[in-house]
């Protein structure tokens, strides 16, 4: 059986912050050739978190094995499955990145970086 080569995306978000910055995610393909950063107002932290790893997930080729690199251990636990997901929102929007998975026949795992790792992260 021949394997597909993995692509690794590395995904991160942030919420509010005091400082004045408004929430955003980002994702940056390791090899640099892309990425996408969005600010948007009234999400939470993990929603960024979540949201930067549909925005992967949907820029990414169909037929591709992707590993998505977070350094969020919730987000990661939980869309792996090793978590169950309690969140209305967060429940959503990993069923819209499973689905986009699924539509595009992409095998996705979903990785833990350790902040300082995290390439997405310095695009915030």
């Amino acid at each position: 059986m021949n394997e597909r080569p993995v692509m690794k995306i590395f995904a991160d978000g942030r919420g509010p912050s005091p400082d004045g910055h408004k929430p955003a995610f980002a994702w940056v393909r390791a090899d640099g050739t892309a990425h996408a950063i969005e600010e948007r107002d009234g999400i939470t932290s993990n929603e960024a978190e979540y949201l930067a790893i549909l925005a992967a997930v949907e820029a990414a080729p169909a037929n591709e094995s992707l590993e998505i690199a977070t350094d969020s251990l919730l987000a990661k636990a939980q869309l792996n499955r090793e978590y169950r997901i309690r969140d209305v929102k967060l429940t959503k929007l990993a069923g819209q990145i499973r689905t986009v998975a699924s539509q595009k026949n992409i095998l996705l795992r979903v990785s833990w970086v350790p902040r300082k790792d995290n390439l997405a992260g310095r695009l915030l």
